[in-house]
């Protein structure tokens, strides 16, 4: 039985995913023709070619951001209460406003440069200052002053949304990073 040369074409060596393959079944050297045209395709949604489904926009991470901010809430809410009554509730929103704030704009400066491989870095370096300075500064600030707020424990709290809204925004960053990498090397 001789075989032609293009018996390892792609096309031909594609199987229906039944296990079988489509040469030589039965001593039969033809294929047929549903699957010859077989083709792996992938959807997207523009021309960048990358998969629809890896691709994250800007409001989507913001609003992931605030869905994980919102979900630790309730639970920083609650410890507030129990120690310090309505004023621990009052600092622990005050504690999610603020890192709210700042991990969405270093979102936002992220996704604003992303489309520049060289302003990735730098971009990525003030959302920093935003994500990590305006807690930091706020938290001090208020710790200083003193007050009810301060004293039901709001820099405490802003550690814990801090780092809740640490670790979303930096896997909604690299997220954000990696989709334009692919639509980079895509071009």
């Amino acid at each position: 039985m001789e075989r032609s040369s293009d018996d390892t074409s792609p096309e031909r060596c594609v199987g229906d995913g039944s296990g079988s393959s489509d040469r030589g079944s039965a001593g039969s050297e033809s294929v047929a023709p549903q699957q010859q045209s077989k083709s792996v395709t992938t959807v997207t949604d523009d021309s960048t070619n990358a998969p629809a489904m890896s691709r994250l926009s800007a409001p989507l991470a913001c609003a992931l951001l605030t869905i994980s901010l919102v979900a630790a809430f309730p639970a920083v809410a609650w410890f507030g209460y129990g120690r310090h009554g309505s004023n621990g509730i009052a600092a622990a929103a005050v504690a999610a406003a603020v890192v709210w704030f700042g991990a969405t704009a270093a979102l936002l400066l992220v996704s604003f440069f992303r489309g520049s491989s060289e302003q990735m870095v730098s971009a990525t370096l003030l959302g920093m200052l935003f994500r990590t300075g305006l807690p930091l500064v706020t938290g001090l600030a208020m710790n200083r002053t003193g007050g009810p707020l301060a004293e039901a424990g709001l820099f405490g709290m802003i550690l814990i949304f801090y780092l809740v809204g640490l670790l979303v925004e930096t896997l909604l960053s690299v997220r954000l990073l990696g989709s334009s990498q692919r639509v980079a090397k895509a071009s």
